[in-house]
């Protein structure tokens, strides 16, 4: 297997998993951060303008935060693996998982789920879109992949 790009697969060359990773881990937290502000009923603009040094700060926090969150995401890899589940839907879904667990106060404590929780949950699944896109796929096809999997999968099916 080469990094060149595949045109037919319509892939670019992968960047490297550590790389991709902590690119995922300050997109999504980043996300989250932005979607939680427009939650709360922010403008597009306060959301960006009060959190944009919350979003300087998140490179920094990321550096030691990712490293924690690498080992529930491989094992939640693992287990999509298993699954059968697409690359792709399997990586945002992870990262939706990953992002959820900010849900756990409020319903821990009995409570609706509030902004933050909602926001990071958006969050994680952007995250792990740009894990996925990072990692060079979907590229130009991407629903056609999607498509091709499942149409694949269906007339496997018994």
């Amino acid at each position: 297997m080469t990094d060149a790009p595949d045109a037919a697969a319509g892939t670019a060359p992968a960047e490297s998993l550590h790389w991709s990773f902590f690119k995922a881990c300050v997109a999504g937290f980043a996300m989250g951060l932005t979607v939680s502000s427009l939650f709360s009923g922010a403008s597009f603009l306060e959301a960006l303008g009060s959190m944009l040094f919350d979003h300087l700060a998140v490179g920094v926090m990321m550096i030691t935060v990712s490293p924690a969150l690498a080992i529930p995401a491989r094992l939640l890899a693992d287990l999509a693996a298993r699954l059968g589940l697409p690359r792709g839907l399997s990586d945002v879904l992870i990262g939706a998982a990953m992002g959820s667990l900010m849900l756990l106060p409020d319903l821990t404590a009995g409570r609706m789920p509030g902004a933050m929780g909602w926001g990071f949950l958006v969050g994680g699944g952007f995250g792990g879109w740009v894990f996925w896109r990072g990692r060079g796929r979907p590229g130009a096809a991407l629903l056609a992949d999607l498509a091709d999997a499942w149409i694949g999968r269906l007339r496997r099916a018994p």
